[in-house]
């Protein structure tokens, strides 16, 4: 039987923080039951990340283009799995470090723990995911496995659905790191060529042939960005799966069924 939201959201306590227009930061304290009361896009990082000397990871940004916002990212994984988030195209809504959550623990000397998950994600239906990365070796110590299971169940509460991510499929990780160089919005000059290259491929084609249909070696140059912006935004897919083959000059690639649908190709 489900637990009632009322009656326990209680037990967990969750700390968030907003900055105002002057720059000026707040930290609020609420339940649990009230978290999905609040403005997403009020919310601010918990935390900041500190560089140091010896760091072991690397606190990075990832500029998303799903939500055209700086994302604050702790590690290289978790730049990889806000990729990953990004190029699934369906986030409306993508924070790191969105809160910490606190529940009472009364064997610890503080009488409690808490918990800061790496992100939050809000998609285009409205549904609400909190994600943690945390690499495959670190999996064994008992106190991550329990934050992880409080966390998840403080989702089941408020009725957002939890996953612990681990490293990116590899294969997958090369092809996304090469297209997101081309994510951002394309120059007025390379938005002209948009059409030319989606009727190139309409049909099933090459790369190294979409560039040949562009025909002088100043054209060739330009298609391929706009190629590849193009796969990164969906319009233009690859035939195999790109967690299964490495982008090269042979790959096969085709306009997506949507946008064949668009233009009324059978």
């Amino acid at each position: 039987m489900k637990a009632d939201l009322h009656a326990v959201g209680g037990g967990f306590r969750v700390t968030y923080k907003t900055v105002s227009e002057s720059g000026n930061e707040k930290k609020h304290k609420t339940t649990l039951r009230d978290l999905p009361h609040v403005d997403f896009e009020s919310i601010d990082p918990i935390r900041k990340f500190k560089g140091y000397k010896n760091q072991k990871h690397f606190p990075n940004w990832w500029w998303c283009t799903s939500t055209g916002r700086l994302v604050e990212c702790e590690s290289w994984l978790e730049r990889d799995t806000a990729m990953v988030i990004d190029y699934l195209g369906n986030a409306t809504g993508l924070l790191g470090q969105p809160f910490t959550l606190s529940w009472a623990e009364p064997n610890r000397r503080s009488g409690f723990a808490s918990h800061t998950p790496d992100f939050q994600v809000v998609y285009d239906d409205g549904s609400v995911k909190i994600v943690d990365c945390k690499t495959s070796s670190a999996m064994n110590k008992e106190e991550t496995l329990h934050k992880f299971e409080m966390t998840q169940e403080a989702c089941d509460l408020v009725g957002w659905s939890y996953e612990v991510v681990h490293e990116v499929d590899p294969i997958l990780l090369l092809n996304l790191q090469w297209l997101s160089g081309y994510r951002r919005p394309l120059h007025p000059t390379l938005e002209a060529l948009v059409p030319r290259v989606i009727d190139v491929c309409a049909e099933p084609v090459m790369i190294v042939d979409v560039e040949q249909a562009a025909g002088s070696n100043t054209e060739r140059v330009l298609w391929r960005p706009v190629l590849f912006h193009l796969m990164w935004h969906h319009v233009i897919e690859t035939i195999v799966p790109l967690q299964q083959r490495n982008l090269s000059e042979q790959t096969v690639v085709r306009l997506a069924p949507d946008e064949l649908d668009a233009l009324g190709v059978a």
